[in-house]
């Protein structure tokens, strides 16, 4: 079961974190590392860091918005 947890970010933490799941996803698209995991594996891994770049992503577009 997960739990959503709520962090409030600035422009500059956000931009860090979508910089360093970058690093992530093509660590995992590389195998760097370590020995290559299964492919769906390494799919689930991908989509899961996809969700979170997204989510990023979108968070900054609400709160523009909501500004706005």
């Amino acid at each position: 079961m997960s739990k959503n947890i709520n962090v409030d970010l600035t422009s500059e933490q956000r931009e860090l974190l979508l910089r360093g799941l970058n690093f992530l996803r093509s660590s995992v698209k590389l195998n760097i590392g370590r020995a290559r995991p299964p492919e769906s594996e390494r799919h689930a891994q991908l989509q899961a860091i996809e969700s979170l770049s997204q989510q990023l992503r979108e968070g900054v577009t609400s709160q523009a918005s909501t500004i706005s």
